[in-house]
């Protein structure tokens, strides 16, 4: 080589002749580069992707495509390059890019929407009572002489009936009346339990109601007076001296 050099060149510019000669065999070897141009659509609507990931293989370069669905790589090795795009939602894609010494190379890469399977995702929401009606619960639970549950207490006892619930409650009497469901009473003013008044959201009960006609999940809180003496006025309509018990619902 040394002699072909001399020939061609003379020997007084022999060294120039080397380092073009060096040149020119690593650009034989694929020292050579070009620029790449890579552009991210969508399969479906042709629309860009912006942020998709793109790289190019084996060789540990790439980037992210701008709002136009584009990136453009400078000083990326020319000849033929596999270049894969990825993106959240969308199935990987790849494609070979041919890449000229020197110039620039272009594939636009259409990618095909692979939406993302989830677990069952399960939401649990409870119901809020009115607010003046559920300010007034807590407010008379820190200011009343009465028994209180709140939906808390439900969780923590897990009655089976609600009646269940009142055997924590001082005073409440308790009478079977089959199926694990009972009746309730308190002790009036002549010394004998009679039936309490029941009040549900607010409103009076019928008469004959009973404690077990609601389910303790329909229930989100539970007051209940002995007697005229604790009872707040809004639940006192004279047929109160056997006690009240006021249920509030989900």
């Amino acid at each position: 080589m040394l002699c072909s050099l001399r020939r061609c060149c003379g020997a007084g510019v022999v060294v120039l002749c080397l380092i073009a000669a060096i040149a020119a065999d690593s650009s034989a070897q694929g020292g050579a580069v070009g620029d790449l141009r890579v552009e991210a659509r969508d399969a479906g609507s042709r629309a860009p992707v912006a942020g998709a990931q793109v790289i190019v293989q084996g060789m540990g370069v790439g980037g992210v495509t701008d709002q136009s669905g584009v990136l453009v790589l400078s000083g990326v090795a020319a000849g033929v390059r596999a270049v894969s795009v990825a993106h959240l939602g969308y199935g990987a894609a790849m494609a070979h890019v041919s890449i000229p010494v020197g110039g620039l190379g272009t594939g636009t890469i259409e990618l095909v929407r692979a939406p993302l399977r989830l677990a069952p995702l399960r939401v649990v929401a409870e119901a809020r009572l009115s607010p003046p009606e559920w300010t007034g619960f807590y407010q008379r639970l820190t200011s009343r002489p009465g028994t209180f549950f709140t939906r808390a207490d439900i969780l923590r006892i897990k009655p089976r009936f609600l009646s269940d619930l009142l055997r924590q409650a001082p005073g409440v009497s308790l009478s079977p009346t089959g199926g694990g469901r009972a009746h309730a009473s308190m002790r009036g003013p002549s010394g004998l339990h009679c039936p309490v008044q029941y009040f549900i959201d607010g409103t009076p009960a019928d008469a004959g109601y009973e404690i077990d006609d609601l389910l303790p999940e329909d229930v989100a809180g539970v007051e209940i007076y002995r007697g005229p003496a604790s009872l707040p006025a809004q639940f006192n309509r004279g047929n109160a001296m056997c006690g009240v018990i006021v249920v509030w619902t989900r």
